[in-house]
């Protein structure tokens, strides 16, 4: 509950930003908030990316399991 809690602001503070808020702030606060908006996405591609290295290894760990139980059986 507590994370999905926190990607919600983090979500409403991307919109707040880029709907209307950036156009009010000077160069350099603008370049920061850019940069760490950045920063968020590429964290979220990392564990996206990570998330399905492991489902698929998962995946494959299960049916060489299953493969393998198969062959003992016999």
């Amino acid at each position: 509950m507590e994370n999905t809690k926190l990607i919600n602001q983090v979500n409403d503070g991307f919109n707040y930003f880029n709907e209307f808020r950036l156009e009010e702030l000077k160069t350099d606060d603008i370049y920061y908030i850019n940069a760490f908006m950045k920063y968020i996405e590429s964290l979220e591609d990392k564990l996206i990316t990570l998330n399905n290295d492991y489902s698929s290894s998962n995946e494959e760990q299960k049916r060489l399991l299953t493969n393998y139980t198969k062959l003992n059986k016999n």
